[in-house]
């Protein structure tokens, strides 16, 4: 099988969109499927085609599937009419991260004109392109609902991310990790994620810090982010990191005991808590106990006292779940090695590409 790939920049790896990309592409090359790409440059994983009229001709007649990661920000999708091109040879396999209606999270209050226009437009063309669409790949359930219902894709399947359990897993922490002393004798709970995007929910994350920067000078918060939450407030009990590559991160992040997986209200989103957190993988590897919102695909993942805590938005009742943790570290070892284990026999990233190929094959 060869497919060529539309996508947001995956090579090298780094973190963000890029993680999923690496991943499931590397998975896909090592079950022997050849892929190509356009203006990727030298990569290990792609057979690369230059960004020109004649490179783009040969990418075209190099493949028999095109994956495309949809991105309304991105001219990702025009190449959905490949299919007209190639008088419908080539199949069109889509990936959704998240529905157009994902802008209006900057706009809660009020939403400019301008962008209702542009949301309705993206959306208009998005179900227009959709009828070129042989397959839909949502990282969540709700996102193949939307594929279905918002844009009438009839085959659609679900396939959340995941995690790597030979990157993520328990070691002796390296005796030049920068945080080894400083978090000796701390418990620690971790936040990894992108704090510039409004529904990540740091201010709940800072408003534990405050809390605890009174009461338990024994607790520090660890923070990996590409907007420092330094913004928000200093507090002493608060470790601020930069974006560290994904790759890097677990030598850092099992430093930890607790991670959460805390996200501010949906309301904006008619679809709802559409999301797969790639943090929530990363933590259930590295036995972090987990401490996520009972919504979305969190709630499918996670079961609540098994493999970590489903816990709500709210301050007192996630204060009274990090001090049970601390108080009950050491006896909830079973439920870290359940969380280990549900990323070992399930979401892991070489399942992630054999369900990928699988669909795709029956597409």
């Amino acid at each position: 099988m060869r497919i060529g790939i539309v996508y947001t920049k995956f090579y090298p790896l780094s973190s963000s969109a890029s993680v999923h990309g690496y991943h499931l592409f590397q998975s896909l090359k090592d079950q022997s499927v050849e892929l190509h790409s356009i203006g990727l440059g030298p990569n290990s994983i792609t057979i690369d085609h230059p960004k020109s009229i004649r490179g783009l001709i040969r990418f075209i007649r190099s493949i028999d599937v095109i994956y495309i990661r949809i991105n309304p920000w991105l001219w990702n999708d025009w190449f959905t009419l490949l299919k007209l091109v190639s008088f419908g040879r080539i199949k069109v396999i889509w990936e959704l991260n998240a529905p157009v209606e994902e802008r209006l999270v900057d706009y809660q209050q009020s939403v400019p004109k301008k962008v209702s226009r542009w949301i309705r437009f993206q959306h208009r063309k998005r179900k227009w392109l959709a009828k070129f669409c042989d397959g839909c790949i949502g990282v969540s359930s709700i996102l193949e609902n939307y594929a279905q219902t918002a844009l009438s894709i009839k085959n659609t399947t679900t396939i959340p991310n995941a995690a790597d359990p030979e990157t993520f897993r328990r070691m002796e922490p390296n005796r030049n990790n920068p945080l080894r002393e400083i978090v000796r004798g701390k418990f620690v709970v971790s936040w990894a994620g992108n704090g510039a995007i409004a529904w990540q929910g740091t201010n709940m994350l800072m408003k534990l810090a405050a809390h605890y920067a009174e009461r338990d000078p024994d607790l520090l918060f660890l923070v990996f982010s590409n907007r420092s939450v330094y913004n928000q407030e200093y507090l002493p009990n608060v470790l601020s990191m930069g974006e560290v590559s994904h790759d890097r991160l677990p030598e850092l992040l099992q430093l930890s005991h607790v991670g959460l997986c805390l996200y501010n209200s949906y309301d904006w989103c008619k679809y709802g808590f559409y999301g797969s957190s790639l943090k929530l993988f990363d933590y259930l590897s590295l036995e972090l106990i987990v401490l996520a919102n009972n919504m979305g695909q969190l709630a499918e993942i996670v079961e609540n006292g098994k493999t970590g805590f489903l816990v709500n938005n709210n301050l007192d009742e996630l204060i009274e779940k990090i001090d049970y943790c601390k108080n009950n570290y050491e006896k909830l070892q079973e439920l870290r090695k359940n969380a280990r284990q549900l990323i070992v026999e399930e979401y892991n990233w070489v399942n992630v590409g054999r369900k990928t190929k699988v669909f795709i094959e029956q597409v």
